[in-house]
């Protein structure tokens, strides 16, 4: 549906159906960060590479540790409205950090998005009422954003950027944690995301069991939390052109920091991806390197590195010690290979869930039931209807 993305300084978003009714779902970058004076642009929506895995291996409760702009909070808040839209009576709740980003999360993304559906899908499915922070569906189904946990009984729960709430409220965390999670129905659909925010708190605990447990291969309930892991090195714009990332400086130390991440992760990174890390570290983060670690991990562990482990960590970040790769740079234009090890279940889409030139009503036919007894008209059944509407002109 909608998705902002930056490029050349300009944030571009949009959703839309096309000829055939069909959605078009486009998405480059995450635009969270830009400046709200930048103009807007409508653009079709599509998801990324990382917003597709989390598509494909979504679980009731789902606890994101990922890098920094790559487009979560803004997929999430998609699939709120598409919650809300097409189920009766859900109460759609999403918790930001401060007020400015539940404005933003507000403004820019839920009302965005909804105030360009076509004007016959708003028809069929009008809002009620709209504050500043509430859009009210005449469904009986509602869109509340706020930077203040509650409790109530949501349906769909979104709290972003948790573990900045974690260690600058840690009150709040307690209150979420204790309320506003716990009146989630086994039923519902619980989003926790954030980068790191140090090796304490309710995100790192609550991160940490289900790491644990993904790596142990354990069933889930549907009171687990599935753990998904995104780093720096799934985003396509991660890495400098080939003529500039010759001119980088890579030590050997740094390549064999890179040889252990392919080891652990089952990916490779070429020389362009080694060169835009280095050269983003050694830029922005010279003097935190912990920051590079949290704001651009590369493996799980590493986003709860914390700079007393030395100043010097810069040149030897600790990776999990595990096999490494076979030590050579990858040739230029090299793909990260498909994962296949420990890690592999944290970033490879299921079968079945993305495929086909409908990938969002292939997604929500497949991958996600409605709330028991509460279902009103299916996505695939409405963009059925949207497609029987536009061709009859």
């Amino acid at each position: 549906m909608i998705l902002p993305a930056c490029r050349s300084s300009v944030r571009r978003r949009f959703i839309s159906v096309d000829s055939n009714g069909q959605p078009q779902i486009d998405l480059g970058d995450k635009g969270d960060d830009a400046d709200d004076d930048t103009p807007d642009i409508a653009v079709p929506f599509r998801p990324n590479a990382g917003q597709r895995m989390l598509l494909a291996n979504l679980h009731n409760r789902n606890i994101i540790l990922k890098a920094r702009q790559m487009g979560f909070s803004t997929l999430i808040e998609v699939m709120a409205l598409d919650h809300a839209l097409f189920n009766r009576d859900q109460e759609v709740v999403v918790i930001a950090h401060a007020k400015d980003a539940a404005t933003k999360l507000y403004r820019k993304k839920v009302c965005f998005a909804y105030d360009r559906l076509p004007a016959f899908l708003r028809e069929l499915v009008p809002t009620v009422e709209r504050s500043q922070t509430q859009l009210v569906i005449a469904n009986g189904s509602s869109i509340e954003v706020t930077s203040s946990a509650r409790g109530g009984t949501p349906h769909f729960l979104h709290v972003s950027e948790m573990g900045k709430i974690a260690a600058k409220y840690p009150d709040k965390a307690v209150e979420i944690t204790t309320g506003s999670l716990q009146g989630v129905p086994l039923s519902g659909l619980v989003f926790t995301e954030s980068t790191a925010e140090g090796k304490s708190g309710a995100f790192y605990t609550m991160s940490d069991r289900a790491e644990k447990k993904a790596q142990a291969g354990d069933p889930l309930t549907l009171a687990d939390y599935r753990f998904h892991f995104f780093a720096w090195w799934m985003m396509p714009d991660c890495r400098l052109p080939l003529d500039q990332a010759h001119r980088a400086r890579i030590s050997a130390k740094e390549h064999e920091y890179f040889d252990k991440v392919e080891g652990v992760m089952d990916v490779a990174i070429d020389l362009e991806q080694r060169a835009w890390y280095v050269n983003k570290r050694d830029s922005d983060f010279a003097d935190s390197p912990d920051m590079m670690w949290r704001e651009y991990p590369s493996t799980p562990d590493e986003c709860w590195q914390a700079s007393t482990e030395g100043n010097t960590s810069r040149r030897r970040s600790r990776v999990p010690a595990r096999s490494t790769g076979s030590g050579a740079i990858p040739s230029s234009g090299t793909s990260p290979s498909t994962p296949s090890g420990t890690y592999a279940h944290l970033t490879t889409p299921r079968s079945g869930c993305i495929s086909g030139s409908d990938p969002w009503i292939t997604f929500l036919a497949s991958c996600r039931a409605p709330a028991r007894g509460c279902s009103d008209i299916s996505s695939a059944a409405f963009f059925a209807k949207a497609r029987s509407k536009i061709s009859s002109g």
